[in-house]
């Protein structure tokens, strides 16, 4: 059934999983009435379909480009639908079961382990992005998926929405985009981004499991934004973080990005994900 018209024909307009800043998500049904797959439908407003169009094609260039990578969700397909009389960019996403880590790290009941297997698997997949010479941009919470299994610290973890993301060559213009709680220094002071942004936004998840707040550069009163840091890294040392992974948050969040590696991440939760 995943070819473009059955998917199409089989969109459940009424029941609308999440909506992002660009687009909607719509789940799509097989006849047994389970989810196979989800429309990831661009919003249209007046005087912004180039800007959307641009931001689509970015995705789609992309997602067929780490289609093999399985950390990522995977493409099935893409075009245009029509709603409501409007004719929309739509993209077909395979459905990826789990909890997005947001609403993991709120939990009253979360495991440490499950944790760390996420934040591992996006380390590794950064470390990836790196050699490819491709920034992701919009490293948040709210974009990673964790799959539960039934042995602790052993499920799958998936990365969505790549419509910010670019090759690191393309890289030419300054500006504020991404998601400002997550921003490092180089983004919240509008400075030319590489790879390592990311790296310090990952870290900054990691700020967010043990506090349940955003890192939030732009919104502390803190000056230099090495102040800050600093004070950042004492609230996750205050809140009963591991000293290895203590250790490799402080190098995922250093002020500088030529000093900022996503290693000590993978090998800390690596480890911690393991219950060592």
């Amino acid at each position: 059934m995943k070819d473009k018209k059955s998917l199409s024909k089989n969109i459940k307009w009424n029941k609308k999983i999440s909506s992002g800043g660009f687009a909607d998500i719509y789940p799509i049904y097989d006849r047994g009435k389970q989810i196979i797959a989800v429309a990831k439908v661009s919003r249209i407003e007046k005087g912004q379909y180039r800007e959307l169009s641009d931001f689509y094609r970015n995705e789609v260039k992309m997602l067929k480009r780490f289609k093999d990578v399985p950390t990522i969700v995977n493409i099935i397909d893409n075009g245009f639908v029509y709603h409501r009389g409007v004719k929309s960019p739509v993209i077909y996403l395979d459905y990826v079961p789990g909890v997005c880590l947001h609403k993991y790290i709120r939990r009253q009941k979360r495991d440490l382990q499950d944790f760390a297997k996420a934040i591992a698997d996006i380390a590794e997949l950064l470390l990836y992005f790196e050699a490819e010479k491709v920034i992701y941009r919009d490293m948040k919470s709210a974009n990673i998926i964790y799959s539960l299994s039934d042995i602790v610290g052993t499920g799958k973890t998936t990365l969505i929405d790549f419509n910010l993301s670019i090759d690191q060559k393309d890289n030419n213009l300054i500006e504020l985009t991404g998601t400002k709680e997550y921003f490092s220094p180089e983004q919240a002071t509008g400075k030319k981004i590489t790879t390592k942004t990311d790296i310090f936004s990952l870290g900054g998840i990691v700020y967010e499991y043990y506090t349940k707040r955003y890192p939030s550069l732009l919104n502390r009163k803190l000056s230099p934004f090495k102040k800050t840091i600093e004070k950042i890294i004492d609230e996750v040392h205050v809140s009963g973080c591991p000293d290895n992974l203590l250790d490799a948050v402080k190098i995922a969040m250093r002020y500088e990005p030529s000093e900022r590696s996503a290693l000590p991440l993978m090998e800390a939760c690596s480890e911690i994900a393991k219950g060592n």
